[in-house]
């Protein structure tokens, strides 16, 4: 497969996901997170244990459109009933590199939206056979959230910077998807 497989063989669909991921291998792709010249505050003692403190509860629950849902459900369903037995891998996709560590909008991929029904940046739906259709998990990239050492450390997901943002628990509750 590719040099960024760490020598580990990758078959199924830990080799469909890896193809997909082209950005990765780019130069000034988001997953080269860092200016090395800048110090680390996630590395200073003190100053992580100050910043994780202290937050309060917040409102993570998706704002989903109205109909949104079983329509998604519907869509998924059709789409089981014309690909009977085959492994379906649909990537929402990430919000494109801008400068430095800001990042364009995100908009997910109109094949994800129409399946999930909801935007998740780096989001995965995969659709398993299984008897009299497809079985859906969504795999998401964990939100970093107070009490994370990337709350504060990760521009991209630290919900220092993004703000709140739902994870398995609540996407899985709002979508009637397994997350």
């Amino acid at each position: 497969m590719s040099a960024h497989n760490h020598g580990i063989e990758l078959n199924g669909l830990g080799a469909a996901v890896r193809a997909v991921d082209w950005e990765s291998s780019t130069a000034n792709s988001r997953s080269q997170r860092r200016d090395p010249r800048m110090p680390l505050l996630a590395t200073t003692p003190g100053f992580t244990e100050w910043i994780q403190t202290g937050w309060g509860d917040a409102d993570r629950t998706p704002r989903v459109e109205s109909g949104a849902i079983p329509a998604a459900e519907v869509h998924r369903r059709r789409l089981s009933e014309a690909l009977p037995g085959r492994t379906l891998v649909v990537t929402a996709g990430r919000a494109q590199l801008r400068m430095n560590d800001t990042f364009f909008d995100f908009r997910a991929d109109s094949d994800f939206l129409w399946l999930v029904g909801y935007a998740v940046e780096d989001g995965v739906l995969v659709l398993r056979p299984v008897a009299g259709g497809h079985d859906a998990t969504l795999y998401i990239t964990p939100p970093a959230r107070p009490g994370d050492a990337a709350f504060h450390a990760d521009a991209a997901h630290g919900e220092l910077w993004v703000g709140p943002q739902p994870g398995a628990a609540e996407l899985e509750a709002a979508l009637g998807i397994r997350v």
